[in-house]
């Protein structure tokens, strides 16, 4: 009866309810025991044929399970079968619906019937792809039933799961589900050891799946056993197989953030003393293959960060013991700066003395920049050994190695800033003692016998103001060492400088009024006698100490207000360099002059030194900016010395850039110091921003810059620096400061691009400040551009404007008026087509970025379309204007580019994608149709302009280099095109142009573009390109010249290209000059013919590519492709009745010559992109046969006598003709192969 019911209300005529529907299955789950097992066999089919709601999942596996536990033999469609649960299972996987919201259910249905091993191969294929799929919230319900319910789905975690698609709640839960189900399954353990086995790749690229691997095994009692030695070779294959790989992405980013959470886990998992050492232990050897590969510092200083968090979580004491140990033996097997950090940090006191005795041997062979850190540990761990590691550093200073000195002087800096010494009789203390004997050997090397070299000497100098500071009771010998110094070096400008710094130090340190010694009394007054003097030697020394001690600088004013200070003092301190190195080359002066004779020879084209190097610190340099207390002359000297710092640290910077806001936030500041500022704040802001996007942690380390700067938010600063733009337009003799204020903004713009907020308000005030300053606020404009959605249609206006400040290339053009940029004008032109260029540039490799590395995804590719619509519509509007002649290589260059792009989409298309976007061939028909003419319209103006300059000139200039480039670029794409046309109906494309007289060497252009991607993009992968049909037909005419070569000799061929050579030709039209001494009388025209017939090309060619031509010319569409994104002036009248005007260029750029030119066919490189009806039949007939149109460069020659007087009378020149007669005459004296050769400069027609 209730199987009836049931029957009943499954009917899909029935209208049930769902809450109805609900409340029945409750009670019948309420009283399924009360059922016969026939009725719960008839009721099992009924749901399996009405499989939909998840409560008859759950209706089902409780009627499962009390069929099951009656015992009895079941009627399951119309035959008894043994077992009912394989026939359910088998039903459920058939009629299921497998929606991501109904999987979750269907795996706990599996879960609570235990199937068999069995039913676990039907089970196991359906629900894993599941894994990889479901969103994260079914994720963990799915995990939750899957990973209990067999061993196996733990391994299809480890193979399917991709931790980068989760977020970090879910990625949280995943792990804890599987180390849930690794505690109640052993299997676990066995499985992961025959996983890491068999595909160790699986887990091994990933740091997610590596930490659970290592947490799975961690908390099982088999750790000990074959587990131990899997997770060993784990370790060791995880090193081989992924410090090898060259791009290791994961390894810097992802990897090192799992280890150490690894340890705190397996330390709180497994309560066990040995399991948490063997764990550690794995992880250590992780640790140090890490600083022991040859890969990038981060990599290393990761690897010394995992091993700091290993001695600080673990709770074994000998941990820290032997990490230090190992790192230590490491340093000197490869001593990084990172290691020598990781020594400093370690925690040290437990060092046996061996391992001591072992640092000391080694101590004269380390790297010296580490070698202050590795004594500090060594002072630290084994105090014992100090007397051992001072003979250590004796041995140094008297040996001949360089290297060896300076550790040395570094390790006695280190000691004697280490070790502090009290009472009033320094000889009498231990600790005392041992300074005194460090002092003294550093005396050895700044005066003994056993003086050190420069590098040394400086080293020492620029360390004892510390030492002032940090031992109060060494100041007498410290001053006596000094005063010593200065009296056997008294014109060393680091010498005084040394001075000056000790006894500022002194001063600020130690409290005033305490009485002072007699050496330091006369070192003051020595400096005092020079302050008064003005000696321009040791200026930096006397500025920090008249500062300190408020002296009046009358002299030190005047040397810096001259401009003397800078020439004599670089003079004398690049004499005084010249002495200081030739101590140890004085045998080679007699024999190559002296040093400074050497150095006064400098090379043509070798940049002269500075004149001189401030020797004040950063923190000194800060001080005299920002106090109130020195005169202008002073700061100004400050600002010079800051300029001069191209590399500082990051605590450093952070200083500067405080100093730098607060002294402009002061009123009183002069003009010059305020510019000197403005220009420092700008760089080193830039500077600033560059390391924020090289640190891991990007959000805190911007936040950490704001700081930095003394501002309480972004906002503030910007209207901080809103505030100095104001002031610098409102001063007239602050113009110069514009532009690297508006550079801060776009740093700005740079660190925060997600606060649309900020990008509003810094747009809405650019678009303001462009449309009153003009050009100066253009970088900005287009800097926010790419932060703003849809911000690239600023090109089109950008472009627009372009077009016309230069001039359309037609007369009657379209009415593309614009008001936007209207303050850019015609003076500008120049630096609006750098950034132009610049800014397609960078576009262009950012689409070149995302297509090779990313993909184009259904989300990705409408923008990127987009996008590169944008820069193809703002090209070909360029190109359609007479472009200044020194603007048209860089709009080549971004022209190749472009199509470079072009052609990569449609190689991508020619893959395995099945569709292309409904965008592209809209974008193929407005390049083909529109940008394709213009560009190659713009090629013949280019050529017309640089030939008419080489009129009447011995030194000819060439044509733009990038014109090759650019060629080659569209007969790739429109190869890529033809390929693609094949597999997609993309219309009607036009051919490419045929007329090409210079040959394109493939593999230069090739090298030249990946060159130019590189210095663009640092870390850009080169494809490597293929040799196809197009490349080899463009080296047609150096196969001719080979075979010409091979069948005729190599001295007639060289004779006939020095024979064209003298009779014209430029650039790319002639062949290559012939190496070695030419001949001295040219053979004539009648000689060279009868030695040399050319070859000629097969008839059957000749004919196929005589009709091929007439195909093409038959070819006729009018109209104008519309725009993707259809701009309001993309249409044109096709049968315009005007007059075609010619094009010439003028000096500075593309001019306009009057309309009343004849337009003859003869005349078709100055039409435009369309052709009538009316014009095809006569250009038709030029086609078929040879081209009216001569060379440039022998029409020149021909034509120069009869046309020189109405060159000189007329500003516009008109275009050059020749007679028919005149024409003829050339072509019969030419030689064959030339006439082959000749340009063909026709507009091929619509």
């Amino acid at each position: 009866m209730v199987s009836a019911v049931l029957r009943f209300w499954f009917e899909s005529e029935v209208d049930l309810v769902a809450e109805s529907l609900n409340d029945l299955l409750v009670e019948l789950l309420a009283d399924v025991t009360l059922l016969p097992p026939a009725d719960s066999s008839g009721l099992c089919e009924t749901i399996v044929d009405n499989l939909g709601c998840p409560m008859t999942i759950e209706l089902l596996s409780s009627l499962l399970l009390h069929a099951s536990s009656t015992g009895v033999r079941v009627l399951w469609r119309a035959t008894r079968v043994a077992d009912l649960k394989t026939a359910l299972v088998q039903a459920i996987v058939d009629k299921a619906p497998w929606k991501d919201d109904f999987v979750p259910y269907i795996a706990k249905f599996f879960r609570e019937i235990e199937p068999t091993a069995a039913q676990m191969t039907v089970i196991s294929p359906v629900l894993a792809p599941y894994i990889s799929s479901l969103p994260g919230a079914q994720l963990l319900r799915l995990l939750g039933h899957l990973l209990p319910l067999h061993a196996s789905f733990l391994e299809q975690v480890l193979h399917r799961l991709r931790p980068d698609q989760l977020d970090e709640v879910t990625r949280a839960g995943v792990l804890a589900q599987c180390v849930t189900a690794a505690r109640h399954n052993p299997g676990i353990a066995k499985s992961i050891q025959t996983l890491v086995k068999t595909k160790p790749e699986a887990i091994l690229s990933d740091a997610f799946k590596f930490r659970l691997c290592l947490l799975a095994g961690s908390i099982h009692r088999t750790f000990q056993g074959a587990t131990h030695g899997a997770l060993l070779r784990a370790v060791t294959l995880h090193c081989d197989y992924e410090l090898k790989r060259l791009d290791a992405r994961w390894l810097r980013e992802a990897l090192p953030a799992y280890p150490p959470l690894a340890i705190v886990d397996a330390c709180i998992l497994s309560p066990s003393d040995d399991r948490v050492q063997l764990i550690s232990t794995c992880l250590m050897d992780f640790a140090f293959a890490l600083l022991a590969s040859k890969t990038s510092g981060r990599v290393c200083q990761q690897g010394a960060l995992m091993v700091l968090n290993l001695c600080n979580t673990s709770s074994q004491t000998g941990t820290a013991q032997l990490a230090l140990d190992r790192t230590l033996r490491m340093h000197f097997q490869n001593p990084t700066n990172e290691c020598a950090d990781l020594l400093s940090k370690l925690p040290c006191g437990q060092l046996p003395a061996a391992v001591g005795w072992d640092v000391i041997s080694a101590l004269p062979s380390v790297n010296p920049s580490v070698a202050r850190s590795l004594v500090r540990v060594i002072l630290q761990s084994c105090p014992q050994v100090r007397d051992e590691l001072l003979m250590c550093l004796r041995k140094c200073v008297f040996g001949s190695d360089p290297s060896s000195s300076l550790v040395s002087a570094k390790g006695l800096l280190e000691i004697v800033a280490y070790f502090t010494v009290d009472g009033s009789d320094v000889s009498q203390n231990p600790n005392g003692r041992l300074c005194l004997e460090a002092l003294e050997l550093v005396r050895r090397l700044l005066i003994g016998n056993s003086r050190g070299s420069t590098e040394v000497r400086r080293c020492l100098l620029e360390g004892l103001p510390e030492l002032v500071k940090e031992n109060v009771k060494l100041k007498e010998a410290i001053f006596e060492l000094l005063k010593d110094i200065h009296t056997e070096m008294p014109n060393d400008p680091h010498v005084l400088m040394a001075i000056s710094n000790c006894l500022c130090t002194y001063r600020k340190t130690h409290v005033k009024g305490s009485p002072k010694s007699r050496v330091l009394k006369e070192l003051y007054r020595v400096l005092c006698s020079l302050v008064e003097q003005g000696d321009p030697t040791c200026l930096d020394a006397l500025v920090r100490f008249a500062a300190e001690f408020g002296l009046d600088p009358s002299g030190i004013q005047e040397l810096i207000k001259n401009g003397k200070a800078s020439g004599n003092a670089g003079i004398t301190r690049t004499q005084q360099q010249d002495l200081n190195e030739s101590d140890s080359s004085q045998a080679s002066s007699s024999v190559g002059g002296s040093t400074a004779d050497r150095r006064a020879k400098k090379k043509k084209g070798e940049k002269q030194p500075l004149a001189s190097e401030c020797l004040l610190s950063n923190e000194v340099l800060c001080w005299l900016l920002r106090t109130d207390a020195v005169p202008v002359e002073v700061r100004i000297y400050a600002t010079d010395g800051l300029a001069q710092r191209k590399q500082l640290e990051a605590h450093e910077r952070r200083q500067l850039l405080g100093a730098l806001k607060e002294t402009l936030t002061k009123p009183y500041i002069d003009a010059e110091t305020r510019r000197r500022c403005v220009s420092l704040l700008s760089a080193n802001l830039q500077a600033a921003v560059g390391n924020v996007f090289n640190r891991e942690d990007v959000l805190e380390a911007r936040e950490e810059l704001l700081r930095d700067l003394g501002v309480d938010s972004r906002a503030s600063f910007f209207r901080y620096l809103q505030e100095m733009i104001r002031q610098a337009n409102s001063d007239s003799q602050r113009e110069t400061d514009l532009g690297p204020l508006l550079a801060c903004v776009q740093c700005l713009c740079l660190l925060f691009p997600d606060d649309i907020e900020l990008m509003t308000d810094i747009y809405t005030w650019a678009d303001k400040g462009c449309t009153e300053a003009g050009v100066a606020y253009l970088p900005l404009m287009l800097d926010l551009s790419s932060h703003i959605e849809g911000g690239l249609a600023l090109l089109r206006g950008l472009s627009r404007r372009l077009s016309l400040l230069c001039g359309l290339l037609e007369d009657g053009g379209r009415d593309i008026e614009t008001e936007a940029f209207a303050s850019i004008h015609t003076e500008d032109i120049p630096v609006v087509f750098a950034l132009f260029n610049t800014f397609v540039r960078g576009i262009i490799a950012h689409l070149e970025w995302v297509l090779s590395k990313i993909g184009l995804s259904s989300e990705v590719e409408p923008r990127f379309i987009k996008q590169l619509y944008y820069v193809v519509e703002a090209l070909s509007t360029v190109t359609h204007s007479m472009v200044p002649l020194e603007q048209a290589e860089g709009l080549f260059q971004s022209g190749a580019r472009a199509y470079k792009v072009l052609a990569s989409l449609s190689k991508y298309y020619c893959g395995d994608r099945e569709e292309v976007s409904p965008r592209y061939p809209k974008l193929v028909h407005f390049v083909q149709k529109t940008c394709t003419p213009r560009f190659e319209t713009f090629i013949m103006a280019v050529e017309e302009e640089s030939t008419r300059r080489n009129l009447g000139k011995k030194k000819k200039n060439q044509q733009p280099k990038a014109v090759p480039g650019f060629v080659f670029a569209t007969e790739q794409h429109h190869l890529e095109l033809n390929k693609l046309a094949k597999k997609i109906d993309l219309g009607d494309i036009t051919t490419p142009a045929s007329a090409r007289d210079f040959k394109i060497r493939v593999a230069e252009v090739r090298r030249q573009q990946d060159e130019f991607s590189d210095e663009e993009i640092p870390n850009s992968q080169t494809v490597p390109s293929t040799t196809t049909g197009l490349s080899i037909k463009a080296k047609g005419s150096a196969q001719k010249l080979t075979d010409a070569i091979d069948q005729r000799g190599r001295k007639n061929v060289l004779e006939q290209n020095f024979k064209r050579k003298n009779l014209g030709g430029s650039g790319e039209e002639q062949m290559d000059p012939p190496k070695g001494r030419p001949p001295k009388k040219p053979r004539t025209e009648e000689e060279l013919q009868k030695v040399t017939k050319p070859a000629r090309a097969p008839r059957t060619n000749r004919r196929n590519q005589i009709s091929k031509q007439e195909e093409e010319l038959e070819i006729e569409d009018h109209d104008l492709p519309e725009s993707i994104f259809p701009p309001d002036d993309e249409t044109e009248k096709p049968n315009s009745s005007r007059s075609e005007s010619s094009v010439v260029m003028s000096s500075t750029r593309i001019s306009e010559v009057s309309p009343a030119v004849i337009n003859t066919p003869t005349s078709a490189s100055k039409r435009s992109g369309h052709t009538t009806e009316n014009d095809l039949s006569p250009l038709k007939k030029t086609c078929r046969g040879k081209s009216t149109l001569s060379t440039p460069a022998s029409d020149s020659l021909t034509s120069r006598t009869a046309t020189n007087d109405e060159n000189r009378s007329t500003r516009t020149r008109k275009p050059l003709r020749i007679d028919n007669e005149t024409e003829k005459a050339e072509e019969k004296a030419a030689s064959p192969q030339r006439k082959r050769r000749r340009r063909t400069l026709g507009i091929r027609p619509r």
